[in-house]
C-alpha cells in the first residue's frame, strides 16, 4: 500500500469586529453549531477544482473531482469550538502541506469577501437614499431663501411697528385736543351768558370749531391707520406661517441628510468587518510519520479477521462432521 500522510491546518472563527462579548455574555452553543456553515468554505466543490488544477492532483485524466475530495480533503469544526480544521492526505507530504494551507487561506479569503458582498449590497441602497436627501434639502434651502427674499418679515415687521408708534401718538393727540373743544367750549358758553358778542368770544368760537375739525381727523386718520395695521398684520401672519412650513420642510429635510450621510459612511466603515474573523492559527508542519497505511492497525485487523474466517471454517465443518455422522 502506498503510504500517505495527512497535514491539519487549524482555523479560529472569532466573532464580528463589532460583537461585545461582555454584553452578550458568553458564546451560546447555537452560535457555536452555527459556525459548521463554515465548513462548507473550506469543503466547496469549486474551491477544491481550483486546488485540483493548481496542485495537478489527478493521477488519471478519468478521476473526477468529487472522488479526489472525499480521498484527498476532510474538512470539520471540532464540536462545541471556534476551531475549524482542514486536513488534506496525499503520497507526498509537502503537497499535502501545500493543498492545507492552500485551501485555508482561499477560505479565508472567501470568507471575507462575502461579508464586503453583504455591505456592498447595502451600500447602494444607502447612497441612493444620501443623493435623494441631498436632492430634497438643496429643494427646501432655494425656496426658503427665495421666500425670505420676496417676503422680507423683518422689514414688514418693523413697518407694523412704526405704525403702531404712529397710531398711538395720533390717539393722544386726539385725546388732548377734544379736552381743548371742551376747555373752549366752556369758555364760550361762559363768555355767551355774560356779555354780548365780542371779538373774543368770536375767537373762542373759531378755535372750538379748529380744534374739533383736528380732533375728527385725528381720529378718522387713527381708524384708517389701525384698518392699515391689521391688513399688514394679516399680511405678516400669512407669511410667517408660510415661513415657519418652509423652516420646518429644510429642517426635516437637513436632518434627513445627516442621518444619510451617517448610513453611508457607517457602512463605508464597516464593510467587511460584519462577519466573522477567521486567522489561520497553526498553519501545520510537514507530516513525517504516514497517516496510512497503519501497520499495528492493519496487522489487528488480518488477524482478527483470520480469526473470525477460522471460527466460522470450524464451525461448519463440526455442523458438516455431526450430519453426515447422523446419516
Amino acid at each position: 500500500m502506498t503510504r500517505q500522510y495527512t497535514a491539519t491546518v487549524s482555523i479560529a472563527i472569532d466573532p464580528p469586529a463589532g460583537y461585545d462579548a461582555r454584553a452578550s455574555g458568553a458564546i451560546s452553543p447555537i452560535y457555536l453549531e452555527s459556525l459548521r456553515a463554515f465548513e462548507s468554505y473550506a469543503g466547496s466543490d469549486s474551491l477544491f477544482a481550483q486546488a485540483v488544477e493548481k496542485f495537478h492532483l489527478r493521477t488519471r485524466e478519468t478521476d473526477a473531482v468529487e472522488s479526489l475530495k472525499r480521498r484527498i480533503l476532510k474538512v470539520n469544526k471540532i464540536k462545541d469550538s471556534k476551531i475549524l480544521q482542514i486536513r488534506a492526505t496525499l503520497p507526498n507530504p509537502g503537497q499535502a502541506r501545500e493543498v492545507a494551507q492552500f485551501i485555508a487561506r482561499e477560505t479565508l479569503n472567501l470568507s471575507h469577501t462575502t461579508a464586503q458582498g453583504a455591505d456592498r449590497q447595502l451600500l447602494p441602497g444607502a447612497e441612493q437614499q444620501l443623493t435623494e436627501s441631498r436632492g430634497r434639502y438643496t429643494d427646501a434651502l432655494k425656496a426658503f431663501t427665495e421666500l425670505s427674499a420676496k417676503l422680507p418679515l423683518e422689514a414688514l415687521q418693523g413697518e407694523i411697528e412704526s405704525m403702531q408708534e404712529a397710531s398711538s401718538r395720533m390717539l393722544r393727540d386726539a385725546m388732548e385736543t377734544q379736552a381743548d373743544v371742551e376747555e373752549y367750549a366752556t369758555r364760550e358758553k361762559a363768555m355767551s351768558a355774560d356779555a354780548p358778542a365780542t371779538d373774543e368770544l368770536r375767537t373762542v368760537h373759531q378755535e372750538v370749531a379748529a380744534r374739533k375739525a383736528r380732533a375728527a381727523l385725528l381720529r378718522r386718520q387713527v381708524t384708517e391707520m389701525q384698518a392699515l395695521m391689521l391688513t399688514k398684520s394679516a399680511e405678516l401672519s400669512r407669511n410667517g406661517a408660510a415661513r415657519r412650513h418652509l423652516e420646518t420642510e429644510l429642517t426635516i429635510a437637513q436632518t434627513s441628510l445627516t442621518a444619510a450621510a451617517a448610513r453611508v459612511a457607517e457602512i463605508r466603515a464597516a464593510t467587511g468587518s460584519r462577519g466573522e474573523i477567521l486567522n489561520i492559527i497553526d498553519p501545520g508542519i510537514l507530516p513525517q510519520r504516514p497517516s496510512s497505511p497503519n501497520l499495528p492497525l492493519n496487522v489487528l485487523a488480518s488477524f482478527s479477521i483470520a480469526l473470525v474466517t477460522s471460527l466460522v471454517y470450524l464451525t461448519l465443518s463440526f455442523a458438516s462432521g455431526v450430519r453426515y455422522g447422523k446419516r
